[in-house]
């Protein structure tokens, strides 16, 4: 089976809500039979959105950004 780009995304993007939600998981268990090159994307992908959800940037309703 191979990994394709978008099943990396999902699985990195669900890694980081668990993350940025307290769930227990760990990523090195999920990352460690992964290639040098497909666990660098994974993480890279994962990084990205744990950032993305720990850091509110969503705009308020008047423009500024809370947080």
């Amino acid at each position: 089976m191979d990994i394709t780009i978008q099943s990396l995304d999902f699985i990195a993007q669900s890694f980081a809500m668990m993350d940025a939600t307290t769930h227990a998981h760990s990523v090195d268990a999920l990352t460690g039979n992964m290639s040098t090159e497909v666990r660098e994307e994974f993480n890279t992908l994962y990084n990205k959105y744990l950032a993305e959800l720990t850091h509110d940037t969503l705009p308020a309703t008047d423009g500024s950004k809370r947080g």
